[in-house]
């Protein structure tokens, strides 16, 4: 099997070999440390009446993306 731009292996070894700083600081960061309080301010805001519709999001994902912006100022 060939790889691709979306094999997540390569990618991920594609970007170690360049230096990238996210590599690092997700060696660096216990993200999963903050799952069980971001799941209790998502669960405070609204209890799901059903389980039709979209899949909540994987929130220690969102927290990533809401705080790696502010440290690229």
């Amino acid at each position: 099997m060939s790889e691709s731009f979306f094999d997540e292996d390569f990618r991920l070894e594609e970007l170690e070999s360049c230096g990238d700083p996210l590599v690092k600081l997700n060696e660096l960061m216990p993200w999963e440390e903050f799952r069980p309080e971001l799941e209790a301010l998502r669960k405070s805001d609204k209890e799901r009446k059903s389980l039709a519709g979209h899949k909540s999001f994987n929130v220690v994902l969102m927290f990533k993306e809401m705080i790696l912006p502010l440290n690229s100022r």
